[in-house]
């Protein structure tokens, strides 16, 4: 079970220079599409959306007065979260890209103002065709994240690979009450509704706070799903009704 990573196009120089086929000395090639597996990608998805990043596609060289492309990809964790590094290390282990480990340390600010510092991993690599799938289909910054439609479509066995990752990177387990997820992205806060509803579990949102963040609920005191007034509305449907 496989999922393919459509590859994408990049410039080549020619050594010879400048020709009348190619004037400015480049051709235009095309990566193979990449094949990765289902399950460790659906993980990474889910690790990516909670603690990834993609830069601009823009590396300045220096004072230099040119960029050059730069498709760097990566996730960040604590060191200290052993559960999650492991997650992490595990699921990207899987993937036929070549990630990069290095630990820094970093000072950490919490919200009522108290500083500590701590150490930093991050997994880090440059691929175009991954970074480029990311930004169209996940997000480009943690306001636009977003849940890839396709795992919608996927059997609830592989939701919950996506959705415990999710869970586990910026979510938060209140023992036996509920798994809260924070994000400030609307539209994610949606999508971890659908996808938990879709995996059995009660799910609700809430927000966003002052600082724009809106907390996802993920149930389990209650086995039921509370519907309000607000949330029903009568819409033109011709089809197959599901409960």
């Amino acid at each position: 079970d496989t999922f393919i990573v459509p590859g994408e196009s990049y410039r080549q120089n020619i050594p010879s220079g400048p020709c009348k086929a190619y004037p400015d000395g480049f051709m235009l090639r095309k990566r193979l599409d990449v094949h990765v597996p289902m399950n460790a990608f659906l993980s990474f998805i889910g690790w990516w959306i909670s603690e990834g990043w993609t830069n601009n596609g823009q590396r300045k060289h220096g004072n230099r007065d040119y960029t050059s492309q730069d498709y760097g990809i990566g996730l960040n964790q604590k060191s200290d979260a052993t559960v999650e590094c492991e997650a992490i290390e595990s699921s990207i282990s899987a993937l036929p890209f070549n990630f990069y480990r290095s630990v820094r340390t970093e000072i950490y600010k919490c919200v009522n103002g108290y500083t500590y510092s701590g150490t930093t991993k991050t997994w880090a690599t440059s691929n175009k065709s991954l970074w480029t799938w990311l930004r169209n289909n996940c997000g480009t910054d943690s306001r636009t994240k977003r849940i890839p439609a396709f795992v919608y479509d996927l059997p609830s066995s592989q939701q919950k690979l996506l959705l415990n990752a999710l869970k586990l990177g910026d979510g938060h387990d209140r023992s036996e009450v509920n798994n809260r997820y924070t994000t400030v992205s609307p539209q994610l806060a949606d999508d971890v509704q659908s996808l938990a509803i879709q995996c059995g579990e009660p799910c609700n949102v809430y927000g966003p706070d002052e600082n724009g963040r809106l907390r996802v609920t993920i149930g389990k005191r209650h086995d039921h799903h509370t519907v309000y007034g607000e949330h029903i509305s009568r819409v033109a449907y011709d089809g197959t009704v599901w409960c």
